[in-house]
């Protein structure tokens, strides 16, 4: 199967299963919610369509993410975006720790080895690059009322930090 090929094939969740390595720093994997084992278990959660259908698209979104650092993006000719391994995986505990009732963002490398991830359709749109082990972005992008992040750091105990939830619309 090629590369190509890829970017369009459905994966069931069960095929997800696996859970990320760490090699960064393993003291993190234990903190960090790992992925469900099958779409039916989502904490807290009845098992409706809606809900199982949303876990479906959040395990998507995290291959995605693993074929955005083992291929690539490409918008020309010539090297393909990647994102590093270790925005790979803040990325992947990102997705997985984003609530079920907040919205999944659309998602591109950005170029230099992070990861844009951008929520539309709000009063507050909200553009976040997830760069490594740092955030940087813009809470209610494009309007007056835009808040500018910069640098902000990220740690084991806290994967979306508040300022950043409470500005991720709901779905």
């Amino acid at each position: 199967m090629g590369v190509a090929e890829t970017w369009v094939q459905a994966t069931p969740i069960d095929a997800l299963r696996v859970g990320s390595t760490w090699p960064w720093n393993p003291r993190w994997q234990a903190c960090w919610p790992s992925s469900a084992p099958t779409a039916a278990v989502v904490p807290g959660e009845a098992a409706t369509p809606d809900v199982l259908g949303h876990e479906e698209k959040r395990q998507a979104m995290i291959a995605l993410v693993r074929r955005f650092a083992a291929f690539g993006l490409s918008w020309r000719a010539g090297e393909p975006a990647k994102i590093t391994p270790t925005t790979q995986h803040v990325s992947e505990a990102f997705l997985r720790a984003l609530p079920s009732g907040k919205a999944l963002p659309k998602i591109s490398p950005d170029g230099e080895g992070g990861l844009m991830a951008v929520w539309e359709g709000s009063g507050r749109p909200l553009v976040l690059t997830i760069d490594d082990l740092r955030l940087h972005g813009v809470i209610a992008a494009g309007t007056p009322q835009a808040e500018y992040i910069d640098d902000m750091p990220l740690d084991s105990a806290q994967v979306i930090p508040d300022r950043i939830l409470d500005a991720i619309p709901a779905r």
